[in-house]
């Protein structure tokens, strides 16, 4: 058996200022464009409070039954599929549906979490490049 392979795409990521270790990726969402931190320790995606109200997602949202902890304190806010595309610079972008956390009082920038959209791809990271490398998860 031929396994897979692993990447099909590659982009440059960057950190900020450059001294956080952060890894910024710019990825789409619907018809925004957004540099977003990639966090495998968030529980899901989300997307920054202006973006989301742009995108129209807090105009009739449902009821804010869930609740996400932060470092800024606990926010309540709902659940929302969403497809997300990493932006590929060589090779081909990727999409995967994500799950994303929305919150009229989320403050702070988009992130694409782990749980509900990393896991669904394969990712790597090549610190000597900052080259963040993504494919299809297997099936």
């Amino acid at each position: 058996m031929i396994p897979a392979r692993f990447a099909t795409g590659r982009a440059k990521y960057y950190d900020g200022d450059g001294s956080t270790g952060q890894i910024l990726l710019k990825v789409q969402v619907g018809q925004i464009e957004v540099d977003a931190l990639v966090d495998t320790g968030a529980p899901w995606c989300i997307l920054g409070d202006r973006l989301a109200e742009k995108a129209g997602w807090l105009e009739h949202a449902p009821t804010l039954s869930t609740i996400l902890h932060t470092r800024l304190g606990r926010l309540r806010g709902y659940l929302r599929r969403e497809y997300l595309t990493l932006v590929a610079e060589s090779g081909e972008s990727l999409s995967v549906e994500a799950t994303f956390f929305v919150s009229p009082d989320w403050l702070g920038p988009t992130f694409i979490g782990y749980s509900g959209c990393l896991e669904r791809m394969r990712f790597a990271v090549d610190p000597a490049q900052s080259l963040f490398y993504f494919g299809a998860a297997a099936a």
